[in-house]
């Protein structure tokens, strides 16, 4: 009677801790996904290995799981970009 009881507890435990082992390696993975799918600055993404970089003006940069990034550009050469106004005469 006393063994049977033992491995109840024994096995209880063990569960218990299954569980709570678990519990804990689902909360880290999603951590991990909150944190790899975060916001992206431009200077984050430049400094990624592997990223693609779109060769246009502004610039554009691409991580692998397809996060993109455009790179920031003054109001100067935002008003650059306007095409010129043409006044009729």
């Amino acid at each position: 009677m006393r063994s049977s009881r033992g491995n109840i507890l024994l096995l209880t435990l063990i569960c218990m801790a299954v569980v709570l082992l678990a519990t804990g390696g689902i909360l880290w993975w999603q951590r991990q996904q909150n944190i790899n799918n975060g916001p992206l600055t431009w200077d984050e993404c430049i400094k990624i290995p592997g990223v693609r970089m779109l060769l246009m003006y502004p610039g554009r940069c691409v991580t692998s799981d397809g996060r993109e990034v455009t790179q920031p550009i003054s109001d100067a050469e935002k008003k650059n970009l306007q095409p010129p106004t043409t006044s009729s005469k």
